[in-house]
């Protein structure tokens, strides 16, 4: 008797995750593929499949609900909070075979991987996407001056994951960074990074890089003629910046 009451509670899931099945037509996959998408913008992870009769759409985040889709509407009664009004299918197409799914405002916390369940009367599907999110605002570079010393800061508000910092002076000799800090230990970060100027050096340039976004920014300072510092904060008028990604 327990034997039967497991397999009563049991088999009402089979259609809802894979739909009627014919040993001829079914179909099993798990592709992966990998998708980068910005901080605060949208993305679109993406699911096909040979279209069918009584679609059944299941997203999951290891074993949190994201979306489910069956019985022709959303049925979103078990969906994460944290997915709540940020995600949705496109209706429209599901009949065509698309099951993607539309992610809004995205956050450092939506990375993942992301498996897409879909069943119909001829079979079923298994996608895998990995969801990778990046930040790069587009950084600064600036000169301050104390007592003792003068230097050049590289500013960027907000980076994720932590990037690439390259120094350079004359005749593209690296140097390290004399002095670096950063905001936000688990990102995104702010980063403030900073070397002496010295007067034996009359260009220098500061390189960062978003590797996961495939992205470079590039600052340039040259030093014409004498330079006469001003107060501390404003901008030595004999170095000229260049920034440019």
């Amino acid at each position: 008797m327990k034997a039967q009451a497991v397999l009563a509670f049991f088999f009402p899931l089979i259609p809802c995750l894979c739909g009627p099945q014919d040993a001829s037509f079914s179909h099993v996959s798990m592709n992966e593929q990998i998708v980068t998408g910005r901080l605060g913008e949208d993305v679109i992870l993406p699911c096909s499949f040979e279209s069918g009769p009584n679609v059944v759409i299941h997203w999951k985040n290891q074993d949190t609900n994201v979306y489910s889709y069956y019985k022709d509407s959303d049925q979103l009664e078990k969906q994460d909070p944290n997915y709540v009004n940020r995600i949705s299918l496109f209706h429209g197409e599901i009949h065509n075979g698309n099951a993607s799914l539309s992610f809004r405002r995205l956050t450092l916390q939506d990375e993942g991987i992301y498996v897409c369940y879909v069943g119909t009367s001829l079979g079923k599907i298994t996608k895998k996407v990995v969801l990778k999110v990046g930040a790069f605002v587009t950084p600064v570079m600036k000169y301050e001056k104390n007592t003792t010393n003068s230097f050049l800061i590289c500013n960027v508000l907000s980076v994720f994951p932590y990037p690439i910092i390259t120094w350079k002076v004359d005749n593209n000799t690296s140097i390290s960074e004399n002095n670096g800090k950063e905001v936000g230990s688990l990102g995104p970060f702010h980063i403030n990074s900073r070397v002496n100027i010295t007067g034996s050096n009359s260009s220098y340039q500061c390189e960062i890089e978003n590797p996961l976004l495939k992205q470079t920014w590039t600052g340039r300072w040259t030093r014409k003629g004498s330079c006469l510092f001003q107060a501390k904060g404003t901008l030595c008028p004999t170095f000229i910046p260049q920034g440019k990604h």
